[in-house]
């Protein structure tokens, strides 16, 4: 998912896209602006595939209020 400038509006729907899948090993976000609606699913995303092994998040645009 690297540089795709997903909109607030897509965003949701590329996570559920995701979540489809049976299973997940790596994940990357990196250069991107995620929107904070995506946040909310990158958490469950993160909860449901546990045997995920990398996300990355290299030049992603978040605050700190994304991982309290």
């Amino acid at each position: 998912m690297e540089e795709l400038e997903v909109s607030d509006s897509k965003s949701k729907d590329v996570i559920d896209a995701v979540m489809t899948l049976k299973r997940l090993f790596t994940f990357d976000f990196s250069n991107n602006l995620l929107p904070p609606q995506m946040i909310e699913s990158i958490a469950h995303m993160i909860a449901k595939y546990q045997e995920m092994e990398i996300l990355c998040f290299n030049v992603c645009k978040l605050n700190d209020n994304v991982f309290k």
